[in-house]
């Protein structure tokens, strides 16, 4: 299952998981999922800028048709709907419901036909699959971005819990951006201790998708250094030891971290190793984050992470940035993402704009570049609207639905299809350019357009 992030679909979730929050609150409280049963409906309309396949007249041709085009729905505790659809009238829908005991994939057809989409054969999950592909990522970057107090708070409860681990010595060691240490606490650890600690206080670490916390096995000796200030702040962090998902993939962990916190200023510079005993795998990690508060209110986060992975001989780097701003109710921001495995790239460029009022609505536009090998390939933009209200419930009088088998299902997206052309071809023959390009002429004729040859 493919797990990289489309950087549009992160921004997307950002702005949904925005309605949690006032503009007042800040970036991080505007981003904050604690609170993800929130029901959005959603509007979303897509032009494409540029396509490698497609000369600019072809592309154009494209947008005479999309311009038609928009995906609306909504997202509730319990239930989704994504609808495609054409001048405002839905093509069809695909609904899921959520019950104790089940889930159900739905298929409306049109305005009266509709369809439970088979579970046995996984065609049924294609829907919730492709959303566990989008969400989870989206959840695991949003997580890392917002549980750095977190981590940083779990480190700091050592010394009360191990008082007798515990040990004292005064230093003097200065941290450009960061300020003077004059105490570091040190503490060695047993795994089982650590263990145990993590269990008992990881707090809402304990679910993180990024890294869950709880998860992890701890072995033989830990170290632990905290470094305070004269006024008794955390300004940086040091662990080593052996730790791991499991028994079998246990790494030797470094991890150096220095962390500033105010109410108008935080940064952190982490960098965090992990190889394991044969060097052969690593999940290596620098980490640098700014956020500051201005004298206008006008609040800005300054993001850059690179990973640095080695599996099966195969060496994977990821470089993702995000620069976001936040002032008078307005939400704008870009964010750049590089895959690069062995000697090839593939890019992603995001810039956004998005209002931000105390309000149940979102609405802005994201511009998307996508680039391979330093090549820029496609060009869209996407615009958006959000509401926290009105979201339709689905209704108990809806069409009798029929249960499909693999075969009745194959069969039943032929006829959707089938349909959704002829809905294409009632568009104006103007805007239909797209389909009757390379098509001869005599052979277009023959086409019913507008109910007419």
């Amino acid at each position: 299952m493919n797990r990289k992030i489309s950087l549009s679909v992160l921004v997307l979730f950002m702005l949904v998981f925005s309605f949690q929050a006032s503009a007042s609150s800040g970036i991080r409280n505007l981003l904050d999922r604690r609170d993800d049963s929130v029901p959005v409906e959603f509007s979303i309309q897509i032009e494409f800028k540029k396509l490698p396949q497609f000369s600019s007249e072809r592309t154009e041709q494209l947008n005479k048709i999309l311009k038609h085009v928009d995906f609306t729905g909504f997202v509730a505790e319990t239930q989704s709907e994504l609808s495609v659809r054409l001048d405002r009238e839905a093509l069809f829908t695909i609904a899921e419901e959520k019950k104790p005991d089940s889930q159900i994939s739905i298929l409306y057809s049109g305005l009266s036909d509709a369809y439970i989409l088979p579970s046995e054969t996984g065609t049924r999950n294609h829907f919730s699959a492709a959303m566990e592909d989008l969400v989870l990522p989206v959840q695991s970057q949003i997580d890392h971005f917002l549980l750095l107090d977190d981590y940083a708070s779990l480190f700091g409860k050592l010394p009360a819990v191990f008082p007798e681990k515990t040990k004292d010595t005064k230093i003097a060691e200065k941290y450009r951006n960061y300020g003077t240490a004059v105490k570091r606490t040190s503490l060695i650890l047993s795994g089982e201790e650590v263990q145990s600690f993590i269990q008992e206080n990881s707090g809402r670490l304990s679910g993180c998708i990024y890294i869950p916390l709880i998860n992890l096995h701890f072995q033989s000796r830990q170290t632990v250094s905290l470094y305070y200030t004269e006024d008794g702040s955390l300004i940086k962090i040091v662990y080593s030891g052996k730790s791991g998902l499991s028994e079998d993939d246990m790494r030797n962990v470094k991890l150096e971290w220095k962390t500033f916190r105010t109410e108008t200023q935080d940064r952190d510079d982490i960098v965090l190793k992990t190889p394991n005993a044969g060097n052969t795998k690593r999940n290596n990690i620098i980490l640098s984050s700014y956020r500051a508060i201005s004298d206008q209110c006008a609040e800005t986060l300054q993001w850059k992470e690179e990973k640095d992975y080695l599996s099966g001989g195969i060496r994977t780097r990821s470089l993702f940035s995000a620069d976001l701003t936040l002032e008078n109710s307005l939400f704008t921001g870009s964010l750049n993402r590089t895959d690069t495995v062995r000697n090839s790239s593939v890019s992603e460029e995001i810039f956004f704009s998005c209002s931000a009022a105390e309000n149940a609505f979102r609405n802005g536009i994201l511009e998307i570049n996508h680039k391979k090998d330093k090549i820029e390939r496609d060009c869209l933009t996407v615009s958006f609207d959000f509401s926290s209200k009105g979201v339709p419930v689905v209704s108990d009088s809806r069409p009798e639905m029929k249960t499909l088998t693999e075969k009745e299902y194959k069969e039943m997206l032929q006829s959707v299809f089938s349909g959704v052309l002829k809905k294409l071809l009632m568009l104006p023959e103007e805007d239909l350019g797209f389909l009757k390009d390379g098509i001869p002429d005599d052979l277009w004729n023959t086409v019913p357009i507008n109910g007419k040859n």
